[in-house]
């Protein structure tokens, strides 16, 4: 494709989704939208994606989307169990494929920087056809379905609280989080005779869960008693008394239980990608030491630009790689890849960010309920996300498991994007905390320091009082 399409490209509607990242984890995840075709027949085309500073935006095209979407609820509609039928499939995947973390990390040690090479080429392909793989049909399903089952709630009840209250309702996955398990087993800390036994296991299990798109982060002893002190109650979700003259339909509760069992399938991937994650820097970090590159600059690599002769002189590129970490536009397809050259990225980006709305008032969707005023903290990044204070409100483009220390701090969750298999939204769910998801212009409007009302039931934000 050619930088006059691609400028035409960026001018079509576009479903975005933000978070920390790095170019060479989001492109090995990011590049299954194209190889998922093999397993269901389904292919995103093409997707641009912005990086500014280990800060991720990612755009898909929304007319694909909606209809790779439109076009599996009416699959699943004939063939109910088709969900599961590829979950089946995800998870023989994973089981013959996944890589072994311990052994990885003793075979590297031994490996030339040719033995490296290829080793790190697998790991991003597993985690491309593997980790990530069939599931990132995820992405279309929920954005379609969920659009489909709020506008069933919405014909049954104008009170905003109540349809709040459906939604929690009829949504909430009966399967345990992996981050909710993790809470499980650091409460356990509390009454423990040996604690440090007990830490080493949680280590040994969820080894991942700290880990990011932008690369590995360790969980350590102090962040675990650290999570641990800040436990929150991790009871099962209000199982919400509706008045007798709502009446569910059936098919409202089949396409319920399909969102709710994707909310499931969601969270197994994202398990798994951060598992995926943990391998890749395992071999980064050995490259780096072998060639006293920083590793920021390697995740700053393309999987297409991965040779070894790249890594044989990967110094010569140490510029470049400071340059593009700055900031970057990489727009790929089925069959292409490019790095939008510097004198058109000022053009692409005002392309992609067409929605703006200067406002002190947002509506979204109530993803659980109540109601919080606070001092809004708006984290767009790791270093934001650690200075997070109890009793604030949290607002960000999308949370993941990297923000789940700040959430347990928070009084309340505003996101701009996401739906009801959402990050922000499970854990809001577990931690009972309000929430209110896809404001889509909340990072645009409240500033950190901004004295902010969130009245979850209502799907409603105001900022009260903004800071000087």
């Amino acid at each position: 494709m050619n930088i006059k399409k691609i400028l035409q490209a960026a001018k079509v509607k576009r479903f975005k989704q933000a978070a920390p990242g790095s170019p060479i984890i989001i492109n090995s995840t990011g590049r299954s939208a194209f190889f998922m075709e093999k397993y269901h027949g389904y292919n995103y085309k093409e997707i641009f994606l912005v990086f500014t500073d280990d800060y991720l935006e990612g755009y898909y095209n929304q007319e694909i989307l909606e209809k790779i979407g439109e076009d599996i609820l009416e699959k699943c509609e004939k063939d109910p169990d088709l969900l599961k039928k590829w979950f089946d499939q995800y998870f023989k995947n994973v089981e013959e494929n996944q890589i072994n973390k311990n052994e990885l990390e003793e075979s590297v040690k031994l490996q030339s920087l040719n033995e490296l090479t290829k080793t790190l080429l697998n790991t991003l392909k597993v985690q491309e056809e593997v980790y990530m793989g069939l599931a990132h049909f995820i992405e279309s399903f929920a954005l379609v379905s969920e659009k489909r089952l709020l506008a069933q709630i919405n014909g049954l009840t104008t009170n905003k609280k109540l349809q709040g209250m459906i939604l929690s309702k009829i949504t909430t996955s009966k399967q345990k989080s992996f981050l909710r398990e993790y809470e499980e087993e650091i409460s356990k800390l509390k009454n423990s005779s040996n604690k440090d036994e007990l830490i080493q296991k949680i280590q040994d299990k969820f080894y991942y869960i700290k880990n990011t798109y932008t690369g590995r982060r360790e969980l350590t002893k102090k962040e675990i008693i650290t999570d641990a002190n800040h436990q929150k109650s991790i009871d099962a979700e209000e199982d919400y008394i509706l008045p007798n003259d709502v009446v569910i339909s059936v098919q409202t509760k089949e396409l319920a239980k399909l969102i709710s069992f994707v909310t499931y399938f969601q969270d197994v991937r994202k398990k798994n990608t951060l598992k995926g994650i943990e391998c890749i820097e395992i071999v980064l970090e050995e490259i780096s030491k072998k060639t006293n590159m920083q590793i920021g600059l390697l995740r700053q690599l393309l999987p297409s630009e991965i040779s070894e002769e790249t890594i044989l002189n990967i110094k010569e590129k140490e510029v470049l790689l400071e340059k593009r970490k700055k900031k970057c536009i990489i727009h790929f397809s089925t069959d292409s890849e490019i790095i939008i050259p510097s004198e058109y990225i000022k053009t692409i980006e005002k392309s992609l960010n067409t929605e703006s709305k200067k406002t002190d008032t947002l509506q979204g969707t109530a993803a659980a309920l109540g109601h919080a005023i606070g001092v809004a903290r708006v984290c767009s990044s790791l270093k934001e996300i650690d200075e997070f204070q109890e009793g604030e409100v949290l607002v960000a483009s999308m949370t993941r498991p990297e923000y789940l220390l700040a959430m347990k701090k928070a009084v309340a969750f505003v996101t701009d994007e996401g739906g009801l298999t959402c990050h922000a939204a499970i854990v809001a769910r577990e931690l009972k905390k309000p929430c209110v998801i896809g404001t889509k212009f909340a990072t645009q409007n409240i500033k950190t320091g901004d004295l902010v009302e969130v009245k979850a039931d209502h799907g409603f934000v105001k900022i009260l009082k903004k800071v000087k």
